[in-house]
């Protein structure tokens, strides 16, 4: 999750910095609990899906 927050923090400060300083101010103010890094202040919750994909020759995928 470390990785995903990095790169999710990098694209975030290529954005407007406005937009940034408000998020940091915000997160300072209600103490944000910083998830994955100590410099993630913009991001509350993460979801990162592991499952591999299924090969059709399998079967798993079944059309209704």
């Amino acid at each position: 999750m470390q990785m995903h927050v990095t790169v999710a923090m990098v694209a975030l400060q290529q954005g407007p910095e406005d937009l940034v300083e408000n998020l940091e101010r915000h997160a300072e103010l209600i103490d944000l609990l910083h998830i994955g890094t100590d410099n993630n202040f913009a991001f509350l919750s993460m979801q990162l899906n592991i499952s591999p994909a299924a090969p059709a020759s399998t079967g798993a995928l079944k059309y209704v």
